[in-house]
């Protein structure tokens, strides 16, 4: 973690003891600190600040809109090749409670065959398809996959997409209103 990041945890800490750790001022304190850290984000990402939702981590950002879809037996969600364990392991759930079939479309060979990543996405969306789960940034290779292009498929289809942007945050500019996922 950068120094810079380390003194402002330790600032935190250091105010919430002063003002006490418990009672209506910390509190207070704390929500003027969460609407402060929301807006910083969402101007960051091009955004309103009420779209931003603060979470422990990127696995527990992907598990509330995975498991927020109303899944059907028979529905499909695509993945990728490229994503992170953590979805993987909510999919194979999503799958096994709600007798949803999950499949996975080869992305990880276009990096280095030229091939066309959004007309892979497109050879296996299925009439069914609920959800099209896939990083921005591929964590393994990192490849940046064209969204754009992508959620306009998905869109054409009636999918949701959801975006694991944990590697695009902070290494390229975002505009995530342009962008246009779901998630």
């Amino acid at each position: 973690m950068p120094s810079s990041a380390m003194d402002a945890v330790i600032q935190a800490q250091d105010d919430i003891q002063r003002i006490g750790p418990f009672g209506n001022e910390v509190n207070a304190w704390l929500i003027q600190q969460t609407k402060a850290v929301r807006v910083a984000i969402a101007t960051e990402l091009n955004v309103a600040p009420e779209t931003i939702a603060l979470t422990e981590d990127v696995t527990v950002g992907c598990n509330i809109a995975m498991w927020g879809i109303d899944w059907k037996e028979g529905d499909h969600m695509l993945l990728t090749d490229c994503e992170h364990p953590g979805i993987i392991a909510t999919a194979r759930e999503i799958a096994r409670r709600f007798s949803v079939e999950v499949t996975t479309c080869p992305i990880m060979a276009t990096l280095n065959d030229e091939s066309d990543p959004v007309a892979i996405i497109a050879q296996n969306l299925r009439p069914r398809t609920r959800m099209v789960i896939l990083s921005h940034v591929l964590w393994n290779t990192g490849q940046v996959l064209p969204l754009e292009k992508i959620v306009k498929v998905c869109r054409s289809n009636n999918t949701k997409v959801m975006v694991d942007a944990a590697q695009s945050v902070g290494l390229l500019p975002l505009n995530l209103t342009e962008l246009g996922a779901d998630f």
